[in-house]
C-alpha cells in the first residue's frame, strides 16, 4: 500500500519566550482542524509552546507518567567537512497517538516521517531568527 504525504504548512504561534496559553492553543488547533477537513486550508503544523501539561485517562498510574522532556543529549550530526561528529542537541520524543479503527495507521506513520524529516532539515534558525 502506498501513502502519499501531501506538503506540511508550518505556523509559528509561540515559541521560546513566547508561551501560548494551553487552551488557547488547543482552541487553535481546533480551528485549524476544521479549516483543513474543511478544505480550506493545507495539513498544518503549528509549531508553539505553552506551559508543560500532561494528559493522562482516568486509569493512569502516577509510575506511567512521563518524568522527563527536551534535555540536551550526545547526538550525531555531519560536520562541514562531511564526516559524522558529536553534538549536543535538545532531544525529545516526537510521538502520535490514534485509534486504529479510525483510519488506517500507515497515514499516521507518514505523518510521522514527514515530520521528522522536516524537523531534521529545515534551517529552524533562519527561519525562527
Amino acid at each position: 500500500m502506498s501513502v502519499v504525504t501531501p506538503a506540511l504548512r508550518f505556523e509559528h504561534v509561540g515559541l521560546g519566550t513566547e508561551l501560548i496559553d494551553y487552551q488557547h492553543a488547543w482552541q487553535l488547533q481546533r480551528q485549524v482542524h476544521e479549516n483543513v477537513v474543511a478544505g480550506r486550508a493545507p495539513d498544518t503544523v503549528l509549531l508553539l509552546e505553552h506551559p508543560p501539561t500532561y494528559t493522562a485517562g482516568k486509569r493512569t498510574n502516577s509510575w506511567e507518567r512521563p518524568t522527563d522532556g527536551v534535555h540536551k543529549r550526545p547526538v550525531v550530526v555531519e560536520g562541514p567537512d562531511g564526516e559524522d561528529a558529536i553534538a549536543i542537541r535538545p532531544v525529545g520524543v516526537l510521538a502520535l497517538a490514534w485509534d486504529h479503527r479510525a483510519f488506517d495507521g500507515a497515514y499516521a506513520a507518514a505523518f510521522l516521517r514527514a515530520m521528522k524529516e522536516t524537523l531534521e532539515t529545515r534551517d529552524w534558525e533562519a527561519e525562527l531568527a
